[in-house]
């Protein structure tokens, strides 16, 4: 790519009337190694595990499919149609690459049957009461939102202090945001979600705000499906010990549940901290995706393909609370699938971005299989 780390490259195949994007990303967040078990860039492997980081996010997954493309190009297969593969090198901050890769595809009239990049995988304890293990698959994504808060004020000496401080108001406007109950957005991909769910209670009779509850029940990462959340995930004030502030900042991360929006956003934040004097500002982000179809030959292609791992697996549709660089490819591919072919277990997606991120060696074999099944199952005409 111009301008870029990333990678697009082109496999040609015999038909180009339905193209096929196949993805994930080579770069990873940081690692402090003095708080992993093992060098967390060294690849260590032990336990039946590759411990270090990107082995789930994203690079074990980016291995699984440049793995399965080189043994089929080796064995002289030419697929049924074009499929063009991409690696992003700046998913984790601004994804530039991806934007430029779909660009580019774009210009060259490049219309996506099927995008398939990483968000879900396969689980056994995201759903409390669902019975054995998921593939989880997000067709949708909720958009991702950074904005800053903004208090200033008479700045001084501290020996002197002063009421209503910059730091003062914005502490009272971090605890507001914090303490925000949002409106519930149910979009129609968390209903398909627990519809497909068959060894569930049958929600479908209860309103919006009836699922949300029971949903909140479930923990956090169910919870977080039901509306728009935010998250204060850094603080700024003052240069000195013994100097009162006149400015002090919040960084708020959103993430926008479909049917929301970047302006209402920002009305409601102003709305809810009227009465402070702080400002929103530096606000900059995406919309929440299209929803793709969780039915039709794209998704009969996945689970065929998720088959090729376990033909017990039950195929679920879900809407990703994270952002992907595939946002940028939603609004004219034909579907989007965000699925990650490998077994996650809670404490492997809590390392995500935390510590001690590891991968078993069994899945990433798996992941192989996947993809070598896709690649295999596409359209023939």
């Amino acid at each position: 790519m111009p301008e870029n780390d990333s990678l697009l490259f082109h496999w040609p195949g015999r038909s180009d009337r339905h193209p096929v994007v196949l993805m994930a990303h080579h770069d990873v967040v940081p690692a402090p190694p003095s708080t992993w078990h093992h060098e967390p860039f060294a690849g260590v492997l032990g336990e039946g595990m590759v411990h270090g980081r990107g082995t789930l996010d994203d690079k074990g997954a980016l291995a699984c499919l440049f793995d399965s493309v080189e043994d089929l190009i080796e064995a002289g297969h030419v697929p049924a149609q074009d499929i063009y593969l991409f690696s992003g090198a700046d998913e984790e901050t601004h994804g530039t690459g991806a934007r430029l890769a779909a660009g580019w595809l774009q210009s060259h009239g490049v219309r996506p049957w099927l995008v398939s990049d990483e968000g879900g995988a396969i689980v056994e304890d995201m759903i409390p009461g669902a019975r054995g293990a998921q593939a989880m698959v997000a067709v949708a994504e909720k958009g991702t939102v950074d904005l800053t808060l903004l208090a200033t004020g008479r700045g001084g000496h501290s020996s002197v202090p002063v009421t209503g401080s910059a730091i003062e108001r914005l502490a009272d406007a971090v605890s507001r945001v914090c303490r925000h109950d949002p409106a519930v957005r149910l979009d129609r991909t968390v209903r398909s979600m627990v519809q497909s769910l068959d060894n569930l209670p049958d929600l479908s009779h209860l309103s919006d705000a009836d699922v949300a509850d029971r949903l909140r029940s479930m923990g956090p990462e169910m919870a977080a499906l039901t509306a728009t959340t935010m998250a204060v995930t850094r603080l700024s004030a003052g240069h000195a010990d013994n100097v009162i502030a006149d400015r002090a900042t919040a960084s708020v991360n959103v993430r926008l549940a479909p049917g929301d929006d970047v302006d209402t956003l920002v009305a409601r934040l102003n709305d809810l901290l009227d009465d402070l004097g702080v400002d929103v500002h530096e606000v900059r982000g995406d919309p929440p995706s299209p929803s793709s179809p969780s039915h039709g030959p794209q998704w009969d292609l996945l689970q065929r393909a998720v088959a090729a791992i376990d033909p017990h697996l039950q195929v679920v549709p879900y809407l990703q609370s994270g952002s992907t660089d595939s946002r940028y490819f939603a609004d004219f591919a034909d579907a989007v699938h965000r699925f990650a072919p490998l077994r996650m277990s809670r404490r492997q997606r809590d390392s995500i971005h935390g510590i001690d991120e590891h991968v078993a060696i069994a899945s990433l074999a798996d992941g192989v299989s996947f993809y070598r099944a896709l690649i295999l199952g596409l359209p023939q005409r």
